[in-house]
């Protein structure tokens, strides 16, 4: 079998594992680490006594031309109870117009959660990567601070710069 690790568990591996899941021929599995306790990156939601709070984005905007290209993602994601249009004023909006605001209803980190739960995926945390060799059969062997490793066939890294 062969083995794609995604590096970071935030929206943009998440939804990377998603596609790929979909569309990678039989015969090979993914797996995500991240270095957090916990996946959302960027989209992180903190809880506290029934309370909760957006880290990262409270909400989510698509141009006209976004939302044409990503209508059917949108779609599931207000279908399944993650997000729901924002139908409120945003002060100082500036976006061009037509364009549509989103608000996730329990909190940002469930769009992470739910590209993550809806197909099989290897997923594991504290994994902070120190190195990446390419071997000379040209697969790539990931090592962490902790000194775990991992040889995979495909990499992909989605932390931000």
């Amino acid at each position: 079998m062969k083995k794609l690790l995604i590096v970071g568990c935030g929206i943009t591996g998440a939804y990377a594992s998603n596609l790929l899941a979909r569309q990678l021929p039989k015969g090979w599995s993914i797996g995500i680490w991240e270095k957090s306790r916990g996946p959302g990156g960027r989209l992180s939601t903190s809880r506290r006594n029934q309370s909760s709070v957006d880290l990262g984005a409270q909400y989510f905007s698509l141009s006209p031309k976004e939302m044409e290209k990503e209508r059917m993602t949108y779609t599931r994601l207000v279908e399944h109870g993650i997000l729901t249009h924002m139908d409120c004023p945003i002060d100082s909006d500036r976006h061009e117009k037509g364009t549509e605001h989103f608000v996730a209803l329990s909190g940002a980190s469930s769009i992470v959660k739910y590209f993550l739960t809806s197909r099989d995926l290897d997923i594991a945390f504290n994994k902070e990567v120190n190195s990446i060799n390419i071997l000379p059969d040209s697969r790539i062997k990931i090592s962490t601070l902790t000194n775990e490793t991992q040889t995979v066939d495909a990499l992909i890294l989605t932390q931000p710069a």
